[in-house]
């Protein structure tokens, strides 16, 4: 047989991809081994069982387990995160005065971050997911994405649903029934759905095709960072590659990529676990580990199967990428210097949370160990019915006794006096103070008092608290400014100036420029503090000092005006704008 130039060279081609499929599934197989040696999947579901308050519970009565941990975490994340934050998008010095689009655009731009990046990505509800991510198992991950097409799309887990998916769907359903090799019933089942899936794509009960920002919150140990030169937690974005680990049954990975699951691919259960796949039962409930890795040296995206020496789907560059090239964004509160993972605030607190069970369920058995013990003697007057109806007596009830009259009852039943209980041995007071020392968490945002404070007290802890909560108020308006800078990126690729004005209207200004040139004349950024809960109270008191200040300042302004003297009145109100931005 004779091969003709292209034939071999598609050969060619095909083996180099056959060879690099295998090298990265040797790194990736490496990655998931360091992970089972180093035990993160059994420590991550350890802590989310102290979270749950699952941990120690036997099925039986008898424990006392009060779930400080979940208490302290539900207490904090209202404080961090309360309400979508507000975004900020300003000119920045490069843009000077000559460019009068630029104030225009950045108008523009922090309406459609408004609409495309928090609203319609529920930013919301994935910014606190990841938020109670990272306080349980280190690392809250976030994938910031564009939805365009289903096929040519990064592994988009939280999708926009759009007629795309039912399309894809029924090819999936025709290429099955084609092949026949179901039951007769399995059959009919799948085209029974496939009638149903023709009839809705008829309707159009969804919308055609649907573009935009998608936000997946993505699982700590579904992240992997794949480089050795990384030593700090904050290069995470300056690795090599970031692999994306996303779990489907056969019938799903067939529907995404539009073929049959590699032979080699390792099988795993429900549970996670690999699985032999050999009984009935494993083929009904197996999973694929597929793994999108994306690599910063070629800027490629490579997807394949645990095991597997063949790609899931052909290496592609993205057509719709950022600047900072990877869409991962990660948060964490306790990072420690000079390593890659860092503490959670559930590792930090299992211990007191061990030792308040423990305390608590010690001292209701001395309680039940305290009740009063009633004796009687044996050899005394009183019959074993006497005892038996004294035993079994109900409430008010006179029980009259034989024996002998003359010998107090006294003398045959008695009741044995137990040690007392001190209380001290049993103060949990420093463990729950302990608990608020490490994660910041007072008796104020819990809204309870465990030890009466004096005033003073008070505030000193509230100020305490306060820088606490402020700093991480700080590390997640960061991420989330990293994201939408990102967002915007996106948006900025991809809309049209029509699509522009749809969301912000028709004097929206959207330049055709590259992002290079537009994010060096703006700066993208959250407004300090406006993701966290309000202090309606300080905010009132605030104002009433304020007020006076400024009907006094807009008197005198008005003054100055009136007698001409602009340039003195301009100073007083640039006087006025900054006492208030400082207040």
């Amino acid at each position: 047989m004779s091969y003709t130039e292209e034939d071999t060279g598609a050969d060619e081609v095909s083996a180099e991809q056959k060879a690099l499929a295998r090298k990265w599934g040797k790194r990736l197989d490496k990655a998931l081994k360091k992970q089972k040696d180093a035990g993160q999947e059994k420590k991550f579901k350890e802590l989310r069982s102290y979270v749950r308050g699952d941990v120690g519970d036997d099925g039986e009565g008898g424990l006392v387990r009060t779930n400080i941990i979940h208490s302290n975490f539900s207490a904090i994340l209202p404080q961090i995160y309360a309400k979508n934050p507000e975004i900020a998008v300003s000119p920045s010095e490069a843009a000077g005065k000559t460019e009068q689009w630029v104030p225009g655009f950045c108008k523009t731009l922090q309406s459609v971050l408004d609409r495309v990046f928090v609203k319609d990505a529920k930013l919301k509800k994935r910014a606190k997911s990841s938020i109670r991510g990272a306080m349980t198992t280190a690392v809250g991950w976030a994938k910031v994405s564009w939805q365009q097409d289903i096929r040519t799309d990064p592994l988009i887990f939280n999708r926009i649903s759009d007629t795309q998916d039912n399309i894809q769907r029924i090819r999936h359903l025709i290429e099955e029934i084609e092949e026949g090799d179901d039951s007769r019933c399995e059959l009919e089942a799948k085209q029974a759905e496939l009638e149903l899936q023709l009839s809705a794509l008829q309707q159009q009960a969804e919308v055609n095709s649907v573009s935009g920002i998608v936000i997946d919150r993505v699982l700590t140990e579904d992240i992997f960072v794949i480089d050795e030169t990384i030593y700090d937690f904050d290069q995470y974005d300056q690795a090599e590659s970031i692999a994306h680990r996303v779990w489907m049954t056969d019938e799903q990975y067939e529907q995404t990529f539009g073929k049959d699951v590699p032979k080699t691919s390792t099988k795993y259960g429900q549970d996670k676990k690999e699985s032999s796949g050999n009984s009935q039962e494993d083929e009904k409930t197996t999973l694929v580990a597929v793994f999108e890795v994306w690599n910063k040296t070629s800027n490629t995206v490579f997807t394949l199967c645990a095991g597997a020496d063949e790609w899931a789907r052909d290496p592609y560059v993205p057509n719709v990428l950022g600047k900072r090239f990877y869409p991962f964004f990660a948060l964490a509160f306790n990072p420690v210097d000079g390593r890659v993972e860092p503490i959670s605030d559930a590792q930090l607190l299992v211990e007191l949370q061990d030792e308040y069970n423990t305390t608590r369920t010690n001292y209701a058995e001395h309680r039940k160990e305290n009740l009063p013990v009633r004796v009687y003697r044996k050899s005394g007057d009183l019959t074993d019915r006497d005892i038996s109806a004294l035993a079994n007596r109900s409430a008010n009830q006179w029980v009259g006794l034989e024996g002998n009259p003359d010998q107090p009852i006294e003398k045959d039943i008695a009741i044995l006096q137990n040690p007392a209980i001190d209380p001290n041995t049993y103060d949990v007071q420093p463990i729950l103070r302990d608990a608020e020392m490490v994660l910041g968490a007072g008796d104020a945002a819990k809204g309870v008092v465990n030890k009466a404070k004096t005033a003073t007290e008070a505030e000193i802890m509230a100020q305490g608290l306060q820088s606490r909560v402020a700093e991480r108020q700080d590390v997640v308006e960061d991420w989330i400014a990293e994201m939408a800078q990102y967002a915007a990126e996106l948006c900025l690729q991809e809309l049209s100036p029509q699509q522009v004005q749809r969301i912000a209207g028709e004097s929206a200004v959207w330049p055709q420029m590259n992002r290079e040139q537009v994010f060096d004349l703006v700066n993208i950024e959250i407004r300090a503090g406006s993701a966290g809960r309000p202090n309606k109270a300080k905010e009132r008191e605030q104002w009433a000092q304020m007020l006076p200040q400024i009907q006094q300042s807009v008197t005198q302004i008005m003054e100055l005006r009136k007698s001409g003297q602009n340039d003195m009145a301009e100073t007083m109100m640039k006087l006025m704008e900054e006492t208030l931005r400082r207040f």
